[in-house]
């Protein structure tokens, strides 16, 4: 019964993770992660972090890149569509920035990417195509919520 009690306050803390606020100090962009991800430890030279569901059924990469080469949106974009293993599901460009997403396997994959002069910013969440409903609406929020640092230097 000990054993019970126990592995149940456990499954508690894992599904009662708040939502929460990610900012990067070194890229200074920021997102709001909802109820039940947990952030991991932040890169070692500040460029972002992973975020899991407390499940580990879904995962969020949030990093910045410094533009070395001042690559435009429009080449950031058409090499990002490049490298994709597949054909996108779903593509959309504006003057800043782009999103793909994509059926790789049994994995959903969305990124969303600020491209500027100086640095780039990207989410990118991974989650199975079995949880469609319930992460289609996570990468809406985390896309809403999305904003970039300073696109036009390098960090």
């Amino acid at each position: 019964m000990k054993r019970l009690l126990l592995v149940l306050s456990l499954a508690t803390l894992v599904w009662a993770q708040p939502a929460f606020h990610y900012a990067n100090a070194r890229y200074g962009y920021s997102l709001d992660f909802p109820e039940g991800f947990v952030a991991q430890e932040e890169a070692p030279n500040g460029d972002g972090c992973v975020v899991e569901s407390a499940d580990g059924v879904a995962r969020v990469l949030v990093y910045g890149s410094n533009n070395i080469d001042e690559i435009s949106i429009d080449r950031a974009y058409s090499q990002a569509l490049a490298e994709l293993p597949v054909k996108p599901a779903y593509k959309a460009r504006g003057k800043s920035w782009f999103v793909l997403s994509w059926l790789e396997g049994s994995t959903i994959h969305y990124r969303k990417t600020f491209q500027g002069k100086g640095s780039s910013n990207t989410f990118w969440l991974q989650y199975p195509a079995a949880s469609k409903k319930t992460y289609d609406e996570v990468a809406g929020k985390l896309e809403k919520s999305f904003k970039p640092g300073d696109l036009t230097r390098a960090h």
